[in-house]
């Protein structure tokens, strides 16, 4: 059993802290690693509540055998109904919402404080946004978005047929109260867009209630003033891209965009119409959207680097690279923290084209080694940095590392290239040792106020 904070009440004290609950349907093959993921949180975690929607393989089986509490349900469409069914699993004080592809990481100290915290009475905390990194089928990580995953049971629930997301459990009681938690805290390492098979599955899935949800509210009434028809046409715009429907998606998306909803997906499907246009080489109407979205208070940043991708589509290098100089973090219009490689990349070409080769050579490196992207980068370094020192270039890399594995990748990469490539890897075998007194881990951008949904 969980321990109970040693300030809390007595209801507190007879009721654990933390559970976890799943939704799942034949997911044999995740559902190991996922709840051993769960272990990890260790005395903190009371118990984990699996509601399965009608599996066909052993999922059911399996859980209890990991030692879940397993209820078999059914599946009717809806995301938000059976999320909460699992939830009404558990009997803690606060729950964790997780999906078989995911992963936990936690630093189970810091997040029972903040658990234990949030049950104070000063405190009104009805619930926490948690980072959602997903993972690329390379393995490496692509993007991070806050959502809202760990919440009070007592305070929220979950709506939304599709993409749910955690809302008061008593409508009059007003907005939920979030706390954005650093990855170092807790996040979720999303594993669904390994497979792409599996990806346009659930895309296609999804779809068919995306279509249901749109096509009720435009034969009924919105009573919400549009704003259901908004953030439904979000839903379906999104998923449409998935299912790679892009000419669908972006009516959708441009029927949200002239809406006067006053929610946040509409600022949110600017965002996706502004990629997607950028995507297809569609270039006219972005600095618009890029205008309406900076009017809405999308991050500075972000909007320099959608302008800039317009001005490199364009070719106009001179006017792109002070636009991408000023962007130190890249957290887009729903609060999802991306990498910034795209944009350092993009700097790279850009000083290349204008002749400041100095500062791509330093974008190069910064990719290689701090960013652990070397591949076929290393001729086109080489060619940069010219008849320089090669013991200079072997120590700019070992301080630009930031993990020693990048180290050992730029030292392969070098070491295919001609000369002097083979004497700038043997060089930084030299700084092997003392690299990883430099290595700092690269700063995460903020995550976002909003907690939106999955």
């Amino acid at each position: 059993m969980g321990l109970a904070p040693p300030d809390a009440d007595a209801d507190t004290m007879a009721t654990p802290l933390l559970a976890a609950a799943l939704i799942v349907r034949n997911e044999v093959a995740n559902l190991p690693d996922c709840l051993a993921s769960l272990r990890t949180l260790g005395p903190l975690l009371d118990h984990i509540a699996v509601y399965d929607t009608g599996s066909t393989d052993r999922s059911p089986e399996l859980a209890r055998e990991l030692g879940a509490r397993v209820e078999r349900g059914f599946w009717d469409g809806d995301f938000a109904r059976a999320r909460n069914a699992a939830v009404a699993l558990t009997t803690a004080r606060w729950v964790i919402c997780v999906d078989a592809d995911e992963r936990v990481v936690a630093d189970v100290d810091r997040l029972r404080d903040v658990l234990s915290a949030g049950l104070r009475p000063s405190s009104e905390l009805d619930a926490l946004i948690v980072p959602l990194v997903n993972v690329a089928p390379d393995g490496t990580d692509m993007y991070s978005a806050p959502l809202g995953r760990i919440h009070r049971p007592d305070r929220a629930r979950f709506a939304g047929r599709v993409h749910e997301r955690v809302q008061p459990l008593d409508p009059a009681a007003g907005e939920l109260r979030f706390a954005e938690q650093s990855p170092d805290v807790v996040r979720l390492r999303h594993l669904g867009y390994v497979d792409p098979v599996v990806v346009r599955a659930k895309a296609e899935r999804n779809l068919a209630i995306a279509d249901a949800d749109v096509e009720a509210l435009l034969a009924g009434t919105d009573g919400e003033g549009g704003a259901a028809l908004a953030r439904a046409l979000y839903q379906r715009g999104r998923t449409l891209i998935s299912a790679g429907r892009l000419a669908d998606a972006r009516a959708d998306l441009e029927r949200l965009d002239g809406s006067e909803a006053a929610v946040a997906e509409r600022t949110w499907g600017r965002d996706v119409l502004a990629q997607l246009l950028l995507a297809s080489g569609e270039l006219g109407p972005v600095p618009s959207l890029v205008g309406r979205l900076r009017a809405a208070g999308v991050d500075e940043r972000y909007c320099r680097w959608l302008e800039a991708q317009v001005l490199l589509a364009q070719a106009r290098y001179a006017e792109a690279l002070p636009l991408l100089r000023t962007i130190d973090h890249l957290v887009d219009a729903v609060g999802r923290s991306h990498d910034l490689t795209p944009v350092i990349g993009a700097q790279m070409i850009a000083a290349g084209r204008v002749g400041a080769v100095d500062e791509a050579a330093a974008c190069c490196i910064r990719l290689m080694a701090g960013y652990g992207r070397p591949e076929g980068l290393g001729s086109l370094l080489l060619t940069l940095w010219g008849t320089r020192s090669a013991d200079a270039l072997a120590e700019l890399l070992a301080n630009a590392a930031s993990a020693p594995e990048h180290l050992l990748a730029v030292s392969r990469e070098l070491g295919r290239c001609d000369p002097p490539g083979p004497e700038v890897a043997a060089g930084l075998a030299r700084y092997g040792e003392a690299a990883p007194r430099n290595m700092k881990p690269r700063p995460q951008p903020a995550a976002s106020k909003t907690a939106p949904s999955s």
